[in-house]
């Protein structure tokens, strides 16, 4: 009968029950024999970690206690240790254990291991290309390979030079030279800096350009055209320059996508709330698709040494098994005991919810689509995908457009101690999603950190697989939109030639959303697609999570009730006491608060008006609005033309805004406003403008 898991086609079928200290280590060493021979042995070598630490024989290099074991192979992100040179932390035995003839041998074939993996994953970043080794974003990574490289002949404050005359490691280190002279002679950093400055060249232009000038504009437009990709990522104002030319608002060609993203089974919102939400994005971005990222299976085991450190698939066990036993077709049939062997577990993530088919049924009807996204953790990835093709009935199906990968939870279960995705394996997983779904699904790898992508596979070789969506998933950007856009393109430029996703709307990007122009989702689609892409054609995909569907300013699917408690969250990130710089309340204390903060207060007031019943809203969160509304309103003059004669009739809706904002105010707010007379010489200038 045909297997398909990763450890059986290694021959490694050991039962793993969850209990504590029930792996001897003989069994442990079978999985670091033989010695590796690809990135693909990154798997069992990081497993085999796992399992010492599990059954209690030591811990891992990052924790502090011996006794316990901890966050034992995982990079800390945070720290700048995922650059895809592997090791991923290193096993320390537990003092019992330092003088066992077992361990010893485990940690010496640990240590050669993890200097092969070194190697191979080296060679990863390598382009193939002699004239040009390395790419701007490998050279990047370059430090952290060589950083790598000297902790190989000192693993843990021992000497083992001896690991770095193994001729993998030479072959290796050799091409980290040839690599890094290039990179040096390129002197990238440098080019970034350059391209960036060109882009604010343009972006000050713009903001000071006579928009009845024609040839101006043309001229305009002709140095943002000429501009490298990150050039014009920094071209924040480029709406600007598109409604001088009449061509506000214009969608680009290459934004294929606007979505949300669900937690597990839908985070109790109806397939009616779901389809709502999806009719909005149609509504603002006709032709766009909706593709949402839709979660059919959580990490089980969070943060859990005794829990399946795997993944929960959100289906009744007993509805898909047969005689108590399930599996897909062609491999072996297991009890619900036997697959948390895996670190696979069922069950719904929720009672009283539709059912992941009721949810595809409505799509399907609807026109949306979807891509079934999985936290595997240390659950194979080819099982999940033949189980997901079975248990969802994609072939019923035409919402499913592909399978999504959550990277951070990639063979590890800890916080940021997934394990990064190498070329080799994406390819596997990518190939074998077009052989067993077939053609025209997509695989969609997603994570925060660029470094846990696979460096130079991309998928899209006719007839065999398609080309990979990159997802990023970071979060926050800061006190604007600016950010988030030249963040994006970093990722996207990695990545030229394939879709790329951004997803973002978390609870801690409120302060920006609310400073964009409504419909916010539409805006945001937009400028993503504008300036950040890295190349003219490359496709574009936005995604909004659930943190703020029932926010106002984003989808809004609640009754009146929760539109006040949900303005009420919004308008906490106005505390004066907050310590969260992300915030505006932090700024506007602190006399640093930007026109996107002082637009945050705007539409927090019209939101706030528009409430049937405010009674939610805490009256410390008023008083912070009412304080806030005169320095908003000095903000937006600042941001103004320095002087009333350099107002043009571009800045009339503006200034009209502005002024209808002041007149607004009650008599106290109003004498609180600094900038007045600035205001109301604007005023009179585009009133003469427009007699």
């Amino acid at each position: 009968m045909r297997i398909k898991t990763l450890l059986l086609a290694l021959g490694l079928m050991i039962t793993c029950n969850l209990s504590a200290q029930t792996k001897k280590l003989s069994e442990i060493m079978n999985y670091l024999t033989p010695l590796p021979t690809s990135t693909l042995d990154n798997e069992r070598i990081v497993y085999a970690k796992y399992l010492l630490a599990k059954n209690g024989y030591g811990r891992g290099y990052d924790s502090g206690d011996r006794t316990t074991p901890n966050l034992a192979f995982g990079p800390v992100v945070s720290t700048g240790n995922l650059s895809g040179e592997t090791i991923w932390g290193q096993f320390i035995p537990g003092d019992a254990y330092t003088t066992n003839p077992e361990m010893i041998a485990i940690i010496d074939a640990l240590y050669k291991a993890e200097a092969l993996l070194w190697a191979f994953n080296l060679t990863d970043v390598y382009t193939g290309d002699p004239a040009a080794p390395v790419t701007r974003r490998g050279s990047s990574l370059l430090n952290g390979f060589n950083t790598r490289y000297n902790l190989i002949s000192s693993p843990t404050g021992l000497n083992r030079s001896d690991l770095l005359d193994l001729p993998e490691v030479v072959t290796a280190y050799a091409l980290y030279n040839t690599m890094n002279t290039y990179s040096l002679s390129m002197n990238f950093s440098a080019m970034d800096t350059e391209e960036g400055n060109a882009g604010i060249v343009v972006r000050d232009m713009i903001t000071n350009m006579n928009p009845n000038d024609k040839a101006q504009v043309a001229s305009i437009r002709a140095a943002f055209d000429a501009l490298a990709p990150y050039g014009k990522a920094r071209v924040t104002n480029y709406e600007t320059l598109k409604k001088v030319e009449g061509i506000g608002g214009k969608m680009s060609d290459n934004l294929v996508s606007v979505s949300g993203r669900s937690p597990s089974n839908g985070q109790g919102f109806t397939t009616a709330q779901w389809n709502n939400m999806s009719n909005k994005i149609k509504g603002w971005l006709p032709g766009v698709a909706v593709n949402h990222i839709w979660i059919a299976g959580m990490l089980d085991g969070h943060n859990n040494w005794n829990g399946v450190a795997g993944i929960k698939v959100n289906v009744d066990f007993n509805t898909i098994a047969t005689d108590g036993k399930y599996a897909p077709k062609g491999y072996t049939p297991l009890t619900e005991a036997e697959w948390l062997e895996k670190h696979v577990s069922f069950g719904m993530a929720g009672t009283g919810r539709p059912t992941h088919l009721e949810f595809l049924d409505a799509f399907d009807k609807n026109g949306v689509g979807v891509y079934l996204q999985v936290e595997n953790g240390y659950a194979d990835m080819i099982t999940l995908m033949d189980m997901y093709k079975e248990i969802f009935e994609i072939d019923k199906h035409p919402s499913v457009k592909g399978f999504a990968v959550d990277v951070e939870w990639y063979f590890g279960f800890y916080d940021d101690t997934g394990i990064p995705v190498p070329n080799a394996l994406a390819q596997q997983w990518n190939e074998h999603l077009y052989k067993t779904w077939g053609p025209g699904y997509q695989l969609l790898l997603k994570h925060y950190n660029i470094n846990a992508m696979p460096y130079t596979y991309r998928g899209g070789e006719v007839g065999k697989s398609e080309k990979i969506i990159f997802c990023t998933d970071s979060q926050g950007s800061g006190s604007s939109i600016d950010g988030i856009t030249t963040g994006f393109h970093n990722w996207a430029a990695q990545f030229p030639n394939n879709q790329v996703n951004r997803q973002t709307g978390y609870a801690v990007d409120r302060n920006w959303f609310w400073g964009l122009e409504e419909p916010t989702v539409r805006t945001l689609a937009i400028r993503l697609a504008d300036i950040a892409k890295a190349s003219p054609d490359q496709e574009i995909s936005v995604t909004i999570t659930q943190a703020l569907f029932n926010d106002p300013a984003v989808f809004w699917m609640g009754t009146d009730a929760q539109a006040a408690t949900a303005l009420n969250t919004t308008m906490n990130m106005l505390n004066t006491a907050t310590t969260v710089s992300g915030h505006p309340g932090y700024r506007y204390s602190r006399g640093t608060a930007t026109p996107t903060d002082a637009i945050f207060v705007n539409n927090l007031r019209k939101a706030y008006n528009a409430l049937p019943d405010a009674s939610a809203v805490s009256e410390t969160n008023i008083a912070n609005l009412v304080q806030y509304e005169p320095v908003a309103v000095d903000i937006r003059i600042k941001a103004l033309p320095a002087t009333a004669s350099l107002a043009f009739i571009r800045d009339s809706e503006i200034i009209y805004a502005i002024w209808n904002t002041y007149q607004a105010l009650t008599a106290a707010q109003k004498a609180e406003v600094k900038e007045f007379t600035v205001l109301e010489a604007a005023k009179a200038r585009i009133d003469a403008l427009n007699p």
